[in-house]
């Protein structure tokens, strides 16, 4: 079976992005494609993998804002020393 290749039109749809930004991942090699002279094609699978771990970065990131939110919305503790004055 051969790997489906998309076109940066095609992947940019895919990641909801412009195809400029897709362009961009290809140079930094933040997302691998392959180019025939002026024709750079990315790899279905590529544009999943890269997808999937920003869904889960973000995920992330949502938990950790979500932590530290309740964090500092406790209440704070009264101070012993205040007390004993």
């Amino acid at each position: 079976m051969t790997e489906e290749l998309l076109t940066v039109s095609e992947a940019a749809r895919r990641m909801g992005v412009s195809p400029k930004i897709v362009l961009s991942l290809v140079t930094r090699r933040d997302l691998p494609a392959v180019v025939f002279g002026n024709r750079t094609r990315i790899p279905a699978s590529a544009v999943q993998v890269y997808v999937d771990r920003i869904e889960r970065a973000t995920a992330s990131a949502a938990e950790l804002a979500r932590r530290l939110e309740a964090e500092m919305t406790k209440p704070t503790p009264p101070n012993d020393q205040e007390d004993q004055q």
